[in-house]
């Protein structure tokens, strides 16, 4: 059973290093979490500041204030998460489902940044094959909110990592990680938008 492969006993030292990793990992996500949860709280209060980091058309959608409430639940929800993955993960009945909300998280920020910095690499090329200006937003986003995705994917996928002691459960966990965000970047290339 999938569950006994997860629990399979290690020596002592292997196991304090991978609780005191699985520690750091899970601050990382709450500190990452939570930096990213701001700018989203301060845009849902009807902030403007920044918005030279957006799509000019953003702000003016109807829903804005509302994608941003939405966005912030979310990071912050993320960020709580970090905070208690370890002693979730040590548990018979949290450990299947924060290893879930982890598979899914890794996944979809993985793939949503894979998504995003092709095709922001793509528009780059695109504008300076035809000697075109580069928009602002266009750039932050290739460089800052996409990279930003990425590193939260790794360090759910991380937190998951740690969380398994055996070397079986840590492949499969891996194996699903990757097959989770192949399909989750199908499903982006194929414009079945599912995030």
């Amino acid at each position: 059973m999938m569950t006994q492969a997860l629990r399979e006993p290690s020596d002592p030292g292997s196991t304090e290093r991978r609780t005191r990793r699985l520690k750091l990992t899970g601050y990382a996500l709450a500190i990452w979490s939570f930096a990213y949860a701001l700018p989203h709280l301060y845009w849902a209060l009807g902030g403007r500041m920044g918005m030279i980091a957006i799509h000019p058309a953003a702000p003016d959608l109807p829903q804005w204030r509302q994608i941003n409430w939405v966005a912030t639940i979310g990071f912050s929800a993320l960020s709580l998460l970090g905070l208690a993955f370890r002693p979730l993960a040590n548990g018979r009945i949290g450990r299947p489902i924060i290893l879930l909300i982890a598979l899914i998280g890794c996944s979809l920020a993985v793939s949503h940044a894979f998504y995003g910095i092709g095709s922001r690499t793509l528009t780059v090329i695109r504008a300076f094959a035809r000697s075109q200006d580069v928009p602002v937003f266009v750039l932050v986003d290739l460089l800052i909110f996409e990279p930003w995705f990425l590193i939260q994917g790794m360090l759910l996928g991380l937190c998951g990592w740690f969380s398994l002691a055996s070397t079986k459960g840590r492949r499969r966990w891996l194996a699903a990680c990757a097959g989770a965000t192949l399909v989750a970047l199908a499903a982006a290339l194929l414009n079945l938008r599912i995030y």
